[in-house]
C-alpha cells in the first residue's frame, strides 16, 4: 500500500510541475500579448496625432487657398474696372480714369469725370 501511495504521490508532483510549467508558458504569452498590445496602442495614439496634424494643415492650406481665389478675383475685377475706363473713356487722362477705377463706376463719378475733361 505505501509503494502505490509513493507512486501516486509522484504521478501527482508530475502533474503539479506539469501545471506550472504551463502556467509560466501562458504568463510569458499573456506579457508578450500585454507589450504587443501596447505597442497598437501607441502607434494607434502616434497615428491620430499625425491625423489630426494633417488634417490641421489640410484647413490652413484650403484656407490660404480660399484667400487666394478671393484676391484673385479682386484683382480681375480690379483690371476690368480699369480696362473699361481706359475703352469708355479715351479722351480722359490716366488719372481720371484710374478715379474713376477707384469710384468703382459711379454715374456721379462718369459724369463728372467727363465734364471735367
Amino acid at each position: 500500500m505505501r509503494y502505490v501511495s509513493l507512486k501516486f504521490i509522484e504521478i501527482l508532483q508530475d502533474l503539479v510541475d506539469l501545471l506550472e510549467r504551463k502556467i509560466d508558458e501562458t504568463e510569458k504569452k499573456y506579457e508578450e500579448a500585454s507589450k504587443l498590445c501596447e505597442e497598437r496602442l501607441k502607434q494607434v495614439v502616434d497615428t491620430e496625432k499625425k491625423y489630426e496634424e494633417a488634417s490641421r494643415l489640410c484647413e490652413e492650406r484650403l484656407k490660404q487657398v480660399v484667400d487666394t481665389e478671393t484676391k484673385l478675383i479682386e484683382l480681375k475685377t480690379s483690371m476690368q474696372r480699369l480696362s473699361i475706363c481706359i475703352l469708355y473713356f479715351p479722351k480722359v487722362s490716366m488719372f481720371q480714369s484710374f478715379l474713376c477705377y477707384l469710384f468703382s463706376f459711379s454715374t456721379v463719378s462718369m459724369y463728372a469725370l467727363l465734364i471735367y475733361s
